[in-house]
């Protein structure tokens, strides 16, 4: 799971936190919530109508650290 670049996150973390998580992420940034509810679209739609039973990470790419 990765961070939603939001208010919230911005609220509750400090910068040096934000860039922290950020260096750990292989694309370099938090995700936003349109990109998010793109993903979410995506899977609720027939372009994915033949994925059953998976789990995909949705992290910029964190799991293949």
């Amino acid at each position: 799971m990765g961070f939603v670049d939001s208010d919230l996150v911005r609220r509750l973390f400090s910068t040096d936190e934000i860039a922290q998580v950020e260096a750990n992420v292989p694309l370099k940034r938090l995700t936003s919530y349109q990109e998010t509810s793109s993903f979410v679209v995506m899977l609720a739609s027939d372009t994915a109508s033949f994925v059953t039973g998976q789990t995909i990470p949705f992290d910029g790419g964190r799991v293949m650290r």
